[in-house]
């Protein structure tokens, strides 16, 4: 909203009650070229709102949607049914409905006509560790051809990190995210970014040497965030 758009909405408006007051011609063509001035003014606002967002708005996930979301539609419909044309007939039925998606969608994978992998069975008893067991029996799957004639030659490892590289991702980090009760505020680390550096360097090179991964970071707390009102 500017305020050349404002000044626009707010004369359609005295125009329109004018109009509903005085119903005749000349009322309703003033309310009309204004109605269609503020639309046009409306479009350009918005081109010119989204040319010149700020970068991180639109990297961001959480604030590209909250500067996203106003521009959505509210007033939708959630209760439409589904009328699908099946053979030059419109099918309207429920059930015949949900027998034709899953006929469909049940067969989209082998109307791609992707050839079987014939394993060799997963053997679980075995002393093969059971990474060795999956690449055996999808070493024939077509995705895994098409990896191998791109003659990839590089392997993919680990390597240790400095102090200085943990230091840049922490004061990369954004204090407007927040955090569980019981973990450090972003805020924090950032001002003590060199004591929190060499701890988690340390601790993250030692993990990489042992081979193993911290327990404490295979827990997560998961969520939901109900979006009030929002069809989006």
């Amino acid at each position: 909203m500017n305020k050349e758009l404002h000044k626009a909405i707010m004369k359609r408006t005295r125009l329109r009650n004018k109009f509903w007051k005085n119903k005749n011609e000349n009322n309703w063509q003033n309310y009309k070229v204004q109605r269609n001035l503020c639309k046009k003014l409306l479009r350009s606002t918005k081109k010119a709102y989204f040319r010149n967002l700020y970068q991180r708005k639109i990297v961001d996930n959480r604030a590209f949607w909250k500067t996203v979301c106003p521009f959505f539609k509210e007033k939708t419909s959630k209760g439409e049914n589904i009328i699908l044309l099946e053979d030059g007939k419109n099918v309207l039925n429920e059930k015949e409905l949900c027998k034709i998606f899953k006929d469909f969608f049940g067969s989209v994978v082998k109307d791609l006509k992707i050839p079987s992998v014939k394993g060799q069975g997963l053997n679980f008893s075995t002393s093969f560790p059971i990474i060795n067991e999956f690449t055996r029996e999808f070493e024939l799957h077509t995705s895994i051809s098409i990896v191998r004639k791109k003659n990839i030659t590089t392997s993919f490892t680990f390597s240790n990190v400095n102090q200085t590289e943990v230091m840049k991702i922490i004061n990369d980090l954004d204090i407007t995210k927040t955090c569980q009760s019981n973990d450090t505020p972003t805020k924090v680390a950032k001002y003590n970014d060199n004591i929190y550096a060499s701890y988690i360097c340390s601790h993250f090179n030692m993990c990489l040497e042992k081979g193993e991964f911290p327990e404490i970071l295979k827990d997560a707390d998961i969520i939901p965030i109900h979006k009030k009102k929002r069809s989006v």
